[in-house]
């Protein structure tokens, strides 16, 4: 996903994003140690933050292929609303170093 709303399929970028955990997941069984979880980044986290099909589709694909990890998200997200009713593991956060809008966008 490109920085900004223009984007991949949404089935595309969740395919990109879980495809790199699942290899260092190999890399990682190497060397003896597990993941612990999966936390998307930047404009990708706060777009499935707002956006249900996003959401879905990176919850459907982590139960698929790494049904294990907690997935990180804000609980006012879409994102977590989503996971809790599909039974997904999540871990709440937040910035406290950052002010947020009612909407759950960070302000930069």
């Amino acid at each position: 996903m490109s920085r900004g709303n223009s984007m991949l399929s949404k089935y595309a970028t969740v395919n990109t994003r879980c495809y790199a955990p699942r290899k260092l997941r190999e890399f990682a069984s190497l060397a003896g140690v597990q993941l612990h979880h999966f936390k998307p980044h930047g404009a990708l986290y706060m777009y499935a933050a707002t956006h249900e099909p996003l959401s879905r589709a990176l919850v459907m694909a982590l139960q698929t292929l790494q049904p294990h990890l907690y997935l990180y998200c804000m609980q006012q997200s879409v994102t977590y609303r989503v996971a809790i009713e599909m039974g997904y593991p999540t871990v709440c956060e937040f910035y406290a170093d950052r002010d947020y809008l009612d909407e759950i966008y960070r302000i930069e």
